[in-house]
């Protein structure tokens, strides 16, 4: 700190180098270079590692942040007067911020480098071994970092199967505070192949015995206090549409038959809001060429996330047209 407490703030020497890495590595962002920077940058820093930080320390710095805007000490240095606790009170500040930043890393490390809370990343690792489906990682940490970056109240997902990808959207809600998904799903395997799809895949699907996935999915439901933010709607596609006049976000993986994807893409698409998400999984099928094409019509591609086992398996994203 500078010995001449009446020295601009501008003028104090740069940030420590600890305290600028962790605000490089946690915000992504380049950190301030001096401490008037760093009082000024923090408000607008806080808001944007919202998704990053865990709740606890980023109350905690802007406590820290709030107590040295309001220190009689802080207010006359900023005048460019001096009082002789003002270099204490300073680096006080300083070195609180960089022990919240120390403990965030710490705290955060996998999360950190997944792009999401640390409470997100745990409930996706628990879905990938608790329960049955093929969401892989990659696009599971897409569809988590998308609901906390679009906010989304109202999601849908028709076609659970064993939760797999409901969980991260589910994780991401509840970490928001807000929102809910909505899951439709008929675990039956006569409805799974009510429309004609390949000979193969409705084989696989007639023959499934569906109890024991739906129990997987809602145990874990349960152990994992998800059930305010996961609503399931036991019954056909078709049939439950019209419950939502509305949505915000939207995952079709249902049925692949054409008639059926089809049918999903007309009854779910036209509900999503202007500007709102639609995630169209298996879109590269032949069954499913219908429902891209009138997916297309409605809403743009904005990106395509491929399988990286399986880069032919495509799940396509698209956000709706303004009408």
């Amino acid at each position: 700190m500078a010995d001449d407490a009446s020295a601009p703030l501008a003028a104090l020497p740069p940030l420590p180098h600890e305290l600028a890495q962790h605000w490089r590595d946690l915000l992504g962002t380049e950190p301030p270079r001096d401490l008037a920077s760093l009082v000024e940058a923090l408000p607008e820093a806080l808001t944007l590692a919202t998704p990053v930080l865990p709740p606890t320390l980023r109350e905690e710095l802007a406590r820290h942040h709030a107590y040295l805007l309001a220190h009689e000490a802080f207010q006359a240095h900023a005048r460019g007067t001096s009082l002789p606790d003002t270099p204490g009170v300073l680096a006080d500040f300083l070195r609180n911020t960089a022990s919240v930043l120390r403990d965030a890393a710490a705290l955060t490390g996998p999360a950190l480098r997944a792009g999401v809370p640390p409470s997100v990343l745990a409930l996706i690792e628990a879905a990938e071994s608790q329960l049955e489906g093929w969401c892989y990682r990659e696009k599971s940490l897409f569809i988590a970092r998308l609901v906390l970056e679009e906010r989304p109240l109202v999601c849908v997902e028709v076609g659970v199967y064993g939760g797999r990808s409901l969980i991260p959207c589910a994780a991401a809600l509840r970490h928001l505070g807000q929102g809910r998904i909505w899951g439709v799903e008929g675990w039956s395997g006569t409805l799974a192949v009510r429309d004609r799809g390949t000979k193969d895949n409705d084989d696989w699907w007639a023959g499934l015995d569906f109890a024991p996935i739906k129990r997987g999915f809602l145990r874990f439901l349960a152990e994992h206090d998800l059930v305010r933010e996961v609503g399931i709607l036991e019954a056909p596609s078709t049939e439950v549409a019209t419950l939502f006049p509305s949505i915000d976000y939207l995952h079709i993986d249902g049925s692949h038959a054409r008639l059926a994807a089809a049918e999903d893409v007309l009854r779910y698409g036209r509900r999503v809001r202007p500007g709102g998400i639609i995630l169209f999984d298996d879109a590269q099928w032949k069954t499913t060429t219908a429902a891209r094409e009138l997916l297309d019509e409605m809403a743009e591609c904005v990106d395509l996330l491929h399988q990286p086992e399986a880069p032919g398996n495509i799940c396509a994203v698209y956000r709706r047209h303004a009408r």
